[in-house]
Formats: structure tokens, C-alpha cells, sequence
């Protein structure tokens, strides 16, 4: 009898504490529509920063392993941290900028895309800086 009491005890939350939910006319999360795709200038900037201190991509390691070969270690040591000198963004209209050319104290350069739809960096260079209006203002009268 007290195991027929304990069984029953036992099933009723399994049967009434189940409860049905579809999840594909209400989802558990709201989804909003992304309005824009804009890259803003300190979104720029911190692109064009981890893109100076990690240039390479990260590789998966290769799953085939030869006997005698070193393990080789995917970790990319980062470069020396650089400073941004100037920031310049490119509006081909009067609409958001296209691209932002990013230049280093330090040297080098990189170009960022405007939009985050694409690949963030456009061009980059170590070692040379990238001329923009500011530094040549008859440039873009030439042009």
C-alpha cells in the first residue's frame, strides 16, 4: 500500500509538471532587425589595434600528426602594442564613411571597412603609413 502511495506521488509531477511550449511561434528570445551595418570610428580603432598586435590569422591545428615531426603550437605571440597616430575616414558621398584609414606612431597602417557585412580589414602595411588629406590637402583637389 505505502508503495503504491510513494508510486503515485512519484508520477503525478511527471504527468502534470510537463508542460508543452512551442517554441516556433514564441521563441524564448526576441530577435530584432539589425537596422545598420555601420562600423563607428572607436569600433575602427579597436579593429585596426588587435589587427597590429595579432596580424596573422589564427590556423586550426592539422588533425594529422607525422611521427617525428614537432607538435607545433597554433598560440600566435603578439607584437609590440602600437599607438594610433591619426584616424581618417573616407565618405566617397555624404553618407557614412566608406572606409577609415588608421595610421601608427610607431609605422604602418591599416584600412578598415565601413561596413561590418565585409571583411574588416581592407589593407595593411607594418612599416609605411598611408597619405590622407590631412597630412597632403592638395591631394584631393588633384584627385
Amino acid at each position: 500500500m505505502k508503495k503504491t502511495h510513494y508510486l503515485i506521488l512519484f508520477m503525478l509531477p511527471c504527468f502534470f509538471g510537463c508542460k508543452k511550449v512551442d517554441y516556433l511561434r514564441n521563441p524564448p528570445i526576441e530577435l530584432s532587425k539589425i537596422d545598420n551595418h555601420i562600423v563607428t570610428i572607436v569600433q575602427a580603432n579597436k579593429i585596426a589595434l588587435l589587427h597590429a598586435a595579432f596580424p596573422q590569422p589564427v590556423k586550426k591545428p592539422s588533425r594529422i600528426m607525422n611521427l617525428g615531426e614537432p607538435i607545433k603550437s597554433s598560440v600566435q605571440m603578439p607584437n609590440p602594442l602600437k599607438t594610433i597616430k591619426s584616424t581618417f575616414p573616407y565618405n566617397d558621398s555624404d553618407s557614412d564613411p566608406t572606409l577609415f584609414i588608421i595610421n601608427f606612431v610607431e609605422g604602418g597602417f591599416v584600412i578598415v571597412g565601413g561596413d561590418d557585412r565585409i571583411r574588416p580589414i581592407l589593407a595593411h602595411s607594418d612599416k609605411t603609413s598611408f597619405p590622407t588629406d590631412e597630412e597632403y590637402p592638395l591631394q584631393s583637389q588633384i584627385g
